[in-house]
């Protein structure tokens, strides 16, 4: 009910002011044309028998007429039966809206705009009708063709239409109808509305007797921020004000524990638009400045060193050479006593040096010292020292030994010194104490002997040069 007596309020209110957005017609309202008809048959929506009576219309200011309550049941002027009317002109809408149109007519109604049958009630009945939709543009004219016919009886005809979506049916107005298209007159131009909006104290810093207030910055308007205003007052004071374009300001010298209001506003100056005063803030100076501690910034730490590794290319130490081993050389066996006396039998005395004879001599008594008198190694000693002794014999020269005669006695003079000095090598140190006195006696036999060849033989040899040597 209460979107029904709003929508009716909409639409008295259109209908009241729509005249004064378009233009006023030369010809309002719709032509008329009143035909009778034979009663035989229900009539077609086409001319017969104009009725010329001197009250027939030939206009209409609307559709909406109760021919029974308001002319005695006259319709259109001609007679109250059988009776034909056609509407012609154009309708239109203040808004733009799928119309509903709903005729009632008594008897037959048909509707047609633009060519397009709207509403097709075309039967004898009583007070009436039919319904039908057609969309619509606001302020653009469109074609009406409607008939109506009375057969007999009662008449009325009545065309409504619903510009609200529903809200509620009206008679159409005799605004809508129009003998030609109505050409809309362009609205004037209502420049867009210029605001600022107003910023908002976030906050205010109390130092003493002076105050920092800060704001926000407000969101644009419609023409371009100039600068704040701040106004400030306390006690009975009219009050102070500045303008910034900071979001930020600074006031001093403020009386001490005193309460002091804060205003603030945009403004354009140059096009006088103005934003209304924001929340005012209420601020309580103090007597004394407030000590606030020192803001330490942050300490600056230095992004870290990123030292690229050291890429040390590997050390290749060489092998080292190979060293072929020295051929197997095993060593020398020293040889043991027996097997030195062993080969005694290849030895030459007088190619032995005064070391190895020495060396000979002293393997020969370790032999004696260890080995039975009577065994193969003893013997072989005994011989070694022999071969020792004789490594000292006297050599004859080849030259004196060649001469006949004093060589032979130089040779055999020789051979006997020798044989003397090797009396007894052979023996062991227990024989040679018993055949010393052999010995002696042996040795002055030969000597006896080869005397007084002796004498001669040193003769000669002492004038050949000394041809006797003792071995090297």
């Amino acid at each position: 009910m209460k979107l029904k007596f709003l929508g009716a309020v909409f639409l008295t209110l259109v209908f009241v002011f729509w005249p004064l957005t378009v233009a006023q017609a030369d010809s309002p309202g719709l032509t008329v044309e009143v035909y009778t008809y034979d009663p035989s048959a229900l009539p077609d929506r086409v001319p017969y028998t104009l009725c010329e009576t001197d009250t027939v219309w030939t206009s209409a200011a609307n559709i909406n007429t109760d021919f029974d309550a308001e002319f005695g049941g006259i319709v259109g002027g001609c007679q109250s039966d059988f009776v034909l009317i056609h509407y012609s002109g154009f309708i239109t809408a203040p808004v733009s809206a799928d119309v509903v149109f709903q005729s009632w007519a008594d008897d037959g109604f048909w509707l047609a705009l633009d060519g397009v049958p709207v509403i097709d009630n075309w039967t004898l009945k009583g007070c009436s009708g039919g319904q039908g939709v057609f969309p619509m543009s606001a302020n653009q004219s469109y074609k009406l063709d409607a008939w109506f016919y009375e057969y007999g009886g009662g008449a009325c005809n009545h065309l409504f239409w619903d510009l609200n979506n529903g809200l509620g049916m009206n008679v159409v107005p005799d605004s809508a109808y129009t003998t030609v298209p109505v050409v809309p007159v362009d609205p004037p131009v209502v420049p867009p509305t210029q605001v600022l909006n107003a910023p908002v104290i976030k906050s205010y810093v109390v130092d003493g007797t002076s105050v920092t207030v800060n704001w926000d910055v407000p969101v644009d308007g419609t023409v371009p921020l100039e600068h704040y205003t701040l106004m400030w007052t306390y006690g009975d004071n009219a009050g102070w004000g500045v303008g910034t374009t900071d979001s930020s300001f600074y006031v001093s010298d403020l009386p001490e524990n005193t309460e002091v209001k804060f205003w603030l506003r945009s403004d354009n100056d140059s096009l006088g638009v103005y934003s209304p005063f924001g929340d005012a803030v209420t601020v309580l100076t103090d007597s004394a400045p407030v000590v606030l501690p020192p803001v330490v910034d942050p300490p600056v730490v230095d992004p870290p060193v990123v030292v690229p590794p050291v890429v040390v290319p590997p050390v290749v130490i060489p092998d080292p050479p190979v060293v072929p081993d020295p051929p197997y050389v095993p060593a020398p066996i020293p040889p043991t006593p027996n097997e030195t006396l062993t080969d005694l039998i290849l030895v030459a005395p007088t190619d032995l040096t005064d070391v190895q004879v020495a060396e000979l001599q002293q393997v020969a008594y370790q032999v004696l010292d260890s080995a039975p008198e009577n065994s193969v190694e003893y013997a072989q000693a005994l011989d070694a020292l022999y071969v020792a002794a004789q490594a000292d014999d006297i050599v004859v020269d080849e030259s004196i030994a060649s001469i006949p005669g004093v060589g032979a006695v130089a040779v055999g003079l020789t051979n006997a010194i020798n044989l003397l000095g090797n009396i007894g090598s052979d023996m062991s140190p227990a024989h040679r104490a018993t055949a010393k006195k052999e010995v002696v006696a042996a040795v002055v036999v030969t000597q006896i002997a080869v005397g007084a060849s002796g004498m001669a033989t040193q003769a000669s040899i002492a004038s050949s040069g000394g041809a006797v040597r003792k071995r090297d």
